[in-house]
């Protein structure tokens, strides 16, 4: 049987092969004694299977049955990935990440040597078969319905290493998202967000849990001082041309925040202004204040000013970039947007399997899979590499057994089907 130790840190390959088994018993894919199908060989079978450009049954039940050494038909296949079987790659992605949170990083050191994990939390959305509208349904307009899922991530910088994944439909914006940190947050955390996440109340709940958070200011918002004088935010940057100061956030004026402008380029500057002014919502037209305000980057955060100078903030929320290049990695390479048209038990199973080869590519990235002297490897080329060849990687653990599982295989999967016309094969005999 192939072994996840092949892209796994040795602490992680440890997990106990009772640990799979349990899981797969809890989640219902398991009900008895596995007697063809093992929940590890399942586990890595559908992990190839997902990297696939063309993710058929058919080689699902190739891949699947040649790391269990026995062969499955695609019918059989077709019976095993339901709901139960997307819930246990679930619950294995689960505990993946259980295990990689137990594994910290060096001490950090500079900016941000103030605090314990820098988290990061975005989104990116799949496209799916309209069909599945009615299950994840996206934007609606007069040409019809679309399906859209939406997958939410915290990302852990320091350790490199993915925290959390969960999958909604389109419509679950990410305000609506942004509480689903609060149960990973801890003390000293430093959480680095885009403007799609700001809520008030989440900011408030990071404040009373101890942590810390930098997100650009949505300019909609009220800003106070403390003696509850409204700020003119506009008037004190075309006079001052920045802003570091501390305000107070809302109409209530109770949470006390930290905010910064710096002026961008002016070639930046006008290209925001003309995506705002395209934007598709031509219902609410950008005013000639939120124009003109685009000329400046602007910043919450509740980091004090004897830690963070307001160059160091800049510098400290370019690092949020790096979640693009993730996703990037993963639908460039990992085959993350490529769904077939198939049920949605199969598209979830497909999405959470996909998830799960992810974390563990970043998993044995972040875990030093090279020496001090080699250079810094590049996601994107990784992933790429990844991507071509980890059905071989993952397949060279079964040693001198491969050639002779590969042929049950073929004897298996590639010998004509019966059906009512004859083949060439049955002609070419006739005429003998």
């Amino acid at each position: 049987m192939p072994s996840l130790s092949m892209i796994l840190p040795p602490r992680l390959a440890a997990i106990a092969p009772t640990h799979w088994l349990a899981l797969a018993r809890q989640s219902g894919f398991c009900r008895r004694r596995a007697r063809k199908i093992d929940p590890v060989a399942f586990l890595v079978g559908v992990c190839l299977w997902s990297a696939q450009a063309k993710p058929t049954l058919r080689r699902a039940a190739s891949f699947i049955g040649l790391c269990a050494g026995t062969t499955v038909s695609k019918q059989n296949i077709a019976k095993r990935c339901g709901w139960p079987a997307a819930e246990f790659v679930r619950a294995a992605l689960a505990a993946l990440l259980a295990r990689l949170s137990q594994r910290r990083a060096g001490v950090p050191s500079g900016a941000l040597a103030a605090f314990g994990r820098v988290l990061i939390q975005d989104s990116t959305t799949v496209s799916l078969p309209s069909q599945w509208a009615a299950r994840y349904p996206g934007n609606a307009n007069g040409r019809g319905q679309f399906a859209l899922l939406k997958i939410q991530c915290v990302y852990e910088l320091l350790a490199e290493q993915f925290v959390h994944w969960s999958l909604s439909s389109f419509r679950v914006n990410d305000q609506q998202a942004a509480g689903e940190v609060l149960a990973l947050i801890q003390p000293r955390d430093l959480l680095l967000r885009d403007l799609g996440y700001f809520t008030l109340d989440s900011f408030r709940q990071l404040q009373q849990r101890g942590a810390f958070f930098l997100s650009r200011l949505w300019l909609g918002v009220g800003l106070c001082t403390a003696s509850g004088q409204p700020v003119d935010l506009l008037g004190r940057l075309r006079h001052d041309g920045w802003l570091d100061e501390s305000v107070r956030l809302g109409l209530d004026a109770q949470l006390p925040v930290r905010v910064v402008a710096m002026a961008v380029p002016s070639e930046l500057a006008n290209q925001r202004r003309r995506r705002a002014r395209q934007d598709r919502d031509q219902r609410h037209p950008p005013s000639a204040k939120r124009l003109e305000l685009l000329g400046w980057d602007i910043w919450i955060t509740n980091v004090p000013a004897t830690v963070w100078s307001a160059r160091t903030i800049r510098a400290v929320y370019g690092l949020r970039w790096h979640i693009e290049t993730v996703f990037k990695s993963a639908k460039s390479h990992l085959q993350l947007t490529v769904i077939p048209r198939a049920s949605a038990v199969e598209v979830e199973l497909l999405i959470w399997a996909r998830l799960l080869l992810l974390t563990l590519l970043q998993s044995w990235l972040a875990a030093g899979a090279l020496t001090d002297r080699d250079p810094p490897l590049s996601l994107l080329k990784t992933a790429e590499w990844f991507g071509l060849f980890c059905p071989l990687w993952l397949l060279a653990s079964l040693g001198p057994t491969l050639p002779q599982r590969l042929l049950c295989q073929i004897r298996y999967h590639c010998r004509y089907e019966t059906r009512k016309r004859i083949n060439y094969a049955q002609k070419f005999a006739l005429l003998g």
